[in-house]
């Protein structure tokens, strides 16, 4: 009894897997999304150029 079980779930994770691979592949075009949250930063550079020796 429980091996019928067991062969039913497995054949029903086959068929369920084979058709997620189909889905994914007929969906290739779609690429990720561009990331586009926030704005991009450059680094902060501090201006401490001066000091008792650099004149």
């Amino acid at each position: 009894m429980k091996d019928k079980a067991v062969e039913k779930n497995l054949e029903l994770m086959k068929k369920i897997i084979a058709e997620k691979k189909a889905k994914s592949a007929s969906t290739k075009d779609n690429s990720r999304p561009i990331k586009s949250i926030g704005e991009v930063r450059g680094a902060k550079r501090s201006n401490n150029g001066g000091g008792l020796f650099d004149k």
